[in-house]
């Protein structure tokens, strides 16, 4: 396995210090089958305990590191804060039909509690497309991850014979149909066919599990039993992933936060759209956009007045999203009617205060946290 020093690891840390760097991922496919993970660590250890030089760190790791003796336990010391884990299915047979021998979905709860005891975040990967996979199934995985295995984060993929590898081999010598253009094989697409799930079904549960699993109870849940090393990271990384499922529709990995699409800039063989009807579209997408970016405003809102602003007790106690909701339903809904004699003045304005204060205590609280 290739892999860095850790003394080469440590001086890189220590130059970038120099530029406020303070947050790494390590992209290996396996932190903890690196041959020099301790030494990794003890020299990160060695910056933070003899130079002062604290970081936090992500890195990618198997289903059984956790039992590996001083690993965990080693690393939460250094400064990791998330580990990513490549659960991929819950289901016993999939697990089989995929050969992944060292996963079992009875231990997947044990593996989860093991890394929180660390105060360290769980992040996994989850594949839906294996073969015995149904719309019903992976509605009720999803449920699984959220609600009883606890994990904090989870990234789903469309399981994909990626060219070269076995899989595409075996549907190749089977004469299978695999889908001819390359532009989709980035495991958010049908690129084959399934066995239990048409191509609608299959995308539908896929973008139906992004959906399913950031709904703002799950949220809620995952940040109020977060600790203070983790909570913004989960709740920046909420954003992200909401923004892409609520309003982009769209897989996080697809998507950035302002979509700009030219005119002038297609795919080979389609046309450029006539101006007037290019503004017209772009118009009403923005329209879309923005009634959408409204609604997860306020519902991050909601989930950082539940957890992330207990920092801020005294100054939002008696104020909560949905009662504020409730009430400016209430207030439209009086004047659409004609009714505005019906609405109190000083209620109107208490509310107004209320509603800009928890505006502008929301946005310094997450400039503040986006600084960290």
């Amino acid at each position: 396995m290739r892999h860095r020093a850790g003394s080469l690891i440590r001086d890189r840390i220590r130059a970038n210090a120099a530029s406020k760097i303070d947050y790494y991922v390590f992209t290996d496919d396996n932190f903890s089958r690196n041959p020099g993970w301790e030494k990794i660590l003890d020299a990160i250890l060695d910056l933070r305990r003899e130079e002062g030089i604290s970081v936090e760190f992500m890195m990618q790791v198997d289903a059984l590191a956790h039992r590996i003796p001083r690993f965990a336990e080693k690393a939460a010391a250094a400064g990791c804060s998330q580990v990513f884990i490549g659960m991929e299915t819950l289901n016993p047979a999939n697990l089989a039909a995929a050969g992944k021998t060292k996963n079992h979905a009875e231990d997947h709860r044990s593996m989860i509690d093991a890394w929180h005891e660390h105060g360290i975040a769980c992040h996994v990967g989850y594949i839906i497309g294996f073969p015995f996979d149904t719309p019903e199934s992976v509605r009720e995985d999803v449920r699984r991850l959220r609600d009883e295995i606890i994990v904090d984060q989870a990234s789903f993929f469309m399981l994909m014979p990626l060219p070269g590898s076995k899989d595409h081999a075996d549907l190749v010598r089977r004469g299978a149909w695999i889908e001819s253009d390359y532009n989709v094989f980035g495991s958010f697409h049908p690129t084959t066919h399934h066995p239990r799930m048409t191509a609608v079904e299959w995308f539908a549960s896929f973008r139906e599990a992004w959906r399913d699993f950031y709904t703002v109870d799950a949220m809620k849940a995952i940040l109020a039993r977060s600790n203070v090393r983790t909570d913004w990271g989960l709740f920046k990384n909420f954003a992200w992933y909401k923004y892409a499922a609520l309003v982009e529709d769209t897989p996080p990995m697809l998507c950035g936060f302002i979509r700009l699409k030219s005119r002038w800039e297609r795919r080979p063989g389609l046309p450029v759209e006539p101006l007037l009807r290019h503004l017209r579209m772009r118009f009403v997408e923005r329209v879309r956009w923005a009634r959408r970016v409204a609604a997860l405003y306020f519902e991050l809102q909601e989930v950082w007045l539940a957890t992330c602003a207990r920092a801020n007790v005294l100054a939002i106690r008696a104020t909560t999203r949905s009662n504020l909701d409730a009430y400016w339903n209430r207030t439209w809904a009086a004047i659409r009617r004609g009714r505005v004699y019906r609405i109190n003045s000083f209620t109107l304005l208490w509310n107004v205060f209320r509603d800009a204060r928890l505006f502008v205590e929301f946005n310094l609280s997450l400039m503040a946290g986006y600084r960290k």
